[in-house]
């Protein structure tokens, strides 16, 4: 290891998120979710544990004891990445195709 990187916390979890759903040739698209969790909050953060940036509330939840930590970091990320919002302002790729 370089004497200026750092070194990954260890406390760090990561789960994925689905972005992009399978469809004909689209094989979709995933996107990692890392988190932390101190006590009963849970954090988005970077893959080295750091906070990501931005509204705090939108980034953070606190876990009840029925909780799934892995599924409120997908929630978390997917409403983070929707701006908020659901998928369906999202731009849609269509795959080119000419028709003769």
């Amino acid at each position: 290891m370089k004497q200026n990187e750092k070194t990954p916390r260890s406390d760090v979890h990561c789960v994925w998120v689905t972005v992009r759903g399978v469809t004909g040739h689209d094989p979709g698209e995933l996107a990692p979710a890392y988190y932390v969790i101190d006590g009963d909050v849970l954090s988005l953060t970077d893959a080295d544990g750091e906070p990501l940036e931005g509204d705090v509330e939108r980034r953070t939840c606190r876990l009840r004891a029925v909780d799934d930590p892995d599924r409120e970091a997908r929630r978390l990320k997917r409403n983070l990445l929707s701006g908020g919002q659901a998928f369906f302002g999202r731009a849609l790729e269509y795959e080119r195709l000419v028709v003769v």
